[in-house]
Formats: structure tokens, C-alpha cells, sequence
């Protein structure tokens, strides 16, 4: 029996890419992957290359859409040689997004991050960009 996929056309909430196939016999182990990410904040779907982690993952993530106010977030940290990740709003969580954007800078040469704060992340070979009320202050002056 096949999974559908809710219809997520219209919805601003989500970068989800939309299903090529349907998903086919996965429905234990959404359910399953479902139920620990309702018990847990961090949930991870492991298993050899190919098996379809991905796949499960994404479906999970879109039958998501409709419960979470905030929306759903792809970051694909193998999508390619060149990854722009923007964190906004890194101030309410600045020592955490502190560690994260260095472990994610240290371990994936590719990436970069723009982040907004109220506060500078004190990451190692991290830029600064400030804004004042008249536009972008960067250490070269205002643009």
C-alpha cells in the first residue's frame, strides 16, 4: 500500500522537495521514527548507504508540515561544494549556535554560515557584518 504525501503546494512553511515516487512499505517504520520523534527531540535514522534513510526522513519531515507552527527546515550538509546556511536570530541561543557553526565550519569545509544576532558568535575565523539603522556596517565602513 502506498503512502500520500499531504499536499504542501501552497504552504510557505517548508523547503521540502516534492516526492519523484511514493513511498511504498515504509509505513512501520514512519510510524516508528514518528513516534521516537514525539519522545525525543533528537531522533536518528542510521543504516547503511542506499537503504533509504533519506527518503523515510523527508516523508516523515512533510507529514510534519502540518503540525508545526514554525515550519519544517531541509539542511542538506552533503548537498554540494558550496552550502550557505543563514541561522537567524542566534542571539536567544548564543553559546549553542556558538558550538554548532564551529562544529558544522570545522567538520564541513564547504559551508558557509550567515548568522544574525544582537550578539557576535565568538566562532574562530568567523567575519562581522553589523547593521545600523542606515544600512550594512561592515569593518570597512558602512554600504
Amino acid at each position: 500500500m502506498a503512502s500520500r504525501a499531504p499536499d504542501l503546494a501552497s504552504s510557505p512553511s517548508h523547503n521540502l522537495p516534492a516526492p519523484v515516487t511514493s513511498l511504498v512499505g515504509r509505513g512501520r517504520d514512519l510510524e516508528g521514527v514518528g513516534d521516537a520523534l514525539r519522545r525525543a527531540r533528537l531522533v536518528t535514522v542510521s543504516g547503511p548507504g542506499g537503504v533509504g534513510k533519506t527518503r523515510l526522513a523527508l516523508e516523515l519531515a512533510r507529514r510534519q508540515v502540518p503540525r508545526r507552527a514554525d515550519g519544517v527546515w531541509l539542511v542538506d550538509l552533503g548537498a554540494g561544494p558550496d552550502t550557505l546556511l543563514v541561522l537567524d536570530n542566534c542571539e536567544h541561543v548564543i553559546e549553542a549556535c556558538a558550538r554548532l557553526t564551529d562544529a558544522l565550519l570545522t567538520s564541513c569545509p564547504n559551508v558557509r554560515i550567515l548568522a544574525t544576532s544582537r550578539e557576535v558568535l565568538d566562532v574562530r575565523g568567523s567575519g562581522f557584518g553589523g547593521c545600523s539603522r542606515s544600512g550594512v556596517r561592515t569593518r570597512g565602513g558602512c554600504s
